[in-house]
């Protein structure tokens, strides 16, 4: 992925637009209004908001854009967009697009191009989309919620088309010395990609969340809901405690009793460590699923009047070593699965981001991060005395130098680096939110995290005003409504009847796609035994054959047409299908759909694209089946 001007230039191998004789553009008012109007009916004014300080950028742009080396545009991204030209140029290539993606990371060109070219139709049109005045990291959070949104009307996500893409600067904005910046924006657009397909897992993994969930479906009915903890904690002081070595700093702040009135959180990983320096947090938070030693010399009296804070997959051996347990969801099929209101606390990677997840919804300010260096320190990776929970030196070959608080360079490994993302990212959300709220990292050799300026704990002493910790969560905590857990206990039942509906569906879908594609190959076959019996040369048959092309086209369509009635328009529109089967087959059906979307372009001949789309849609449609089958073992 990767398209640059102008002519000889080149990225990554492949061949760029190219674009000769530059002129700058005359103002026009109708054209402007137009623009804002537009702008102000999609619900951007903070848009124009934005673009009234900045000054006009003058970009000249070229009358003549010529694409090279473009295949597969299916989603369409631009870094930079000085003129409309170079879109509208692309749609002659003869592509199909299906999504275009407008970065413009300078509102100075952006508001020239309002006031020079009319581009309320790109405004107005719903598969385009504009991320405005972000650069850097701060763009990917932005593209997550680009890429990720719905395309209707089956409601999937975008993501299954993104691998189809193509990446092109602007060839008059990204030339001569600024070619090295739109560089690193293609690889900013590669990273968020990356981190999408990451975020999906595998589905076994993904299956025994929900398994483990059913396990501890009890504990769900009889835990603290959180939820009515959340925006309580206003001015009141939160510490996020993660693994990093710079842990210590503030072991020796606490014990040095500079520690007052705030909510500690903790990361599971430095419990033990903690409770050893005679230091009890308020609360634990835990991510993952597996069990492993990670409360190695916890035992339940040392944990009283902890609150374990877990998400439902997180194994029941650790709810146990807890009298008080929070609840914690996320957004996804799990958890929306249960429509159990507990607290939703979209913080993922690491029980370290999840705990800051968690100050930012209880509305605590200032939040003080500690220990979230996400970097080898000294050559340490975490503070002694935690439970290392992977293998660093899996990743050797992945390892990458970042900038430290300090301005040095430090070398962090790719979940790490995810980690730091995460934080970033967390915090970006929920400013984009309207939440107002002070953040920083204390650690100063640890690496740099965009939205979090560093800030020693000397200069954050006295921050707490008095807040009764304690008495707030005890206050605002409550149980589950008994209706709420009646009502699950029926969801089981009624979801696997609907499961034993889905498994028929399949089948008949599957029977009806391979008979289809029995009478296509039986015509298929008659049109070549009819070429052969050609009196004549190779030529004549094979002139006899292309003149069936259209007869092939109808046969094997079908086919598609059989699995598109009888399989997605059936179950791809079923809000459970969505929840639950979607949910566990998310990278399955990433790759699955992205091959299918790919095919429009790369695969010329309609009869070949159908005949692979049954292909691949088979071998989908087993994995389907298989967690059909897994979800009836599991509903009881």
């Amino acid at each position: 992925m990767g398209k640059k001007a102008k002519g000889k230039d080149k990225l990554e191998g492949k061949k760029k637009p190219e674009s000769k004789e530059l002129h700058i553009r005359p103002h026009s008012g109708d054209m402007f209004m137009r623009n804002v109007n537009a702008l102000k009916a999609a619900g951007l004014d903070a848009i124009l908001e934005q673009l009234k300080p900045v000054p006009e950028k003058v970009v000249p742009v070229g009358k003549n854009i010529n694409y090279r080396g473009i295949k597969n545009p299916l989603v369409a991204t631009f870094i930079g967009f000085s003129t409309r030209k170079i879109l509208d140029s692309l749609r002659l290539v003869h592509k199909t697009i299906r999504l275009v993606v407008i970065i413009e990371p300078d509102l100075g060109v952006f508001k020239h191009l309002l006031a020079t070219e009319d581009i309320s139709d790109l405004i107005e049109d719903k598969n385009v989309e504009f991320v405005l005045g972000k650069k850097g990291e701060l763009l990917i959070p932005e593209l997550f919620k680009k890429f990720s949104a719905p395309i209707p009307p089956l409601g999937v996500s975008r993501l299954t088309i993104i691998t189809n893409m193509e990446i092109m600067l602007d060839p008059f904005v990204y030339k001569d010395d600024r070619k090295e910046e739109g560089t690193e924006f293609i690889k900013i657009v590669q990273a968020a990609i990356g981190q999408l397909r990451l975020s999906m897992g595998c589905p076994d993994d993904q299956f025994r969340r929900f398994e483990m969930m059913l396990e501890n479906r009890d504990i769900m009915a009889s835990a603290w809901n959180i939820k009515g903890l959340f925006d309580k904690f206003k001015d009141v002081p939160a510490i996020v405690l993660g693994g990093g070595p710079s842990l210590e700093d503030f072991i020796v702040e606490h014990k040095e009793g500079h520690i007052k009135n705030t909510l500690i959180i903790a990361a599971d990983a430095v419990l033990g460590r903690l409770l050893s320096e005679g230091i009890r947090p308020h609360m634990v938070s835990r991510c993952e699923r597996k069990l492993t030693s990670i409360f190695e010399g916890v035992r339940k009296e040392d944990t009283k009047g902890i609150y374990y804070c877990a998400y439902p997959w997180t194994p029941k051996p650790f709810f146990d070593l807890f009298e008080d347990v929070f609840y914690l969801f996320r957004q996804n099929g799990v958890c929306l699965f249960t429509e159990i209101p507990h607290g939703f606390v979209d913080g993922g990677v690491s029980a370290a981001n999840a705990a800051l997840e968690i100050a930012f919804m209880l509305g605590c300010s200032p939040i003080i991060l500690s220990g979230a260096d996400t970097c080898f320190i000294d050559g340490k990776t975490h503070v002694d005395g935690t439970q290392v929970e992977f293998n660093i030196e899996k990743s050797r070959d992945k390892w990458t130098q970042v900038k430290a608080n300090d301005g040095k360079m430090v070398t962090t490994i790719p979940v790490w680096e995810r980690c730091r993302r995460e934080y970033m990212q967390a915090t970006q959300k929920h400013r984009f939110q309207g939440k107002k709220f002070e953040i920083y990292n204390t650690s100063l050799h640890g690496a740099e995290i965009d939205g979090i300026p560093y800030k020693p704990f000397s200069d954050l002493r006295g921050v707490g005003k008095g807040a009764d910790i304690e008495k707030l969560i005890s206050d605002n905590r409550a149980k589950l409504d008994e209706k709420a857990v009646e009502a699950f206990k029926k969801k089981i039942i009624d979801s696997r009847a609907k499961m034993e509906e889905y498994k028929r569906a399949v089948d008949i879908a599957e029977e009806l796609m391979n008979d289809a594609k029995r009478t296509a190959t039986r015509e298929t076959e008659k049109i070549i035994n009819t070429a052969n019996s050609i009196e004549g040369n190779a030529y004549d048959k094979i002139q006899y054959i292309i003149g069936n092309d259209a007869n092939l086209n109808k046969l094997w369509s079908s086919v598609s047409d059989a699995i598109d009635t009888n399989f997605k328009k059936k179950l791809y529109v079923d809000n459970l299908f969505k929840t639950l089967v979607f949910d566990v087959l998310q990278l399955q059906t990433f790759l699955y759909e992205n091959t299918v979307a790919g095919m429009i372009n790369m695969i010329k001949n309609e009869h070949q694209r159908h005949y692979n789309y049954c292909g691949v849609t088979r071998e989908y449609m087993l994995q389907v089946k298989h967690y059909i089958g897994e979800f009836l073992r599991v509903l009881r």
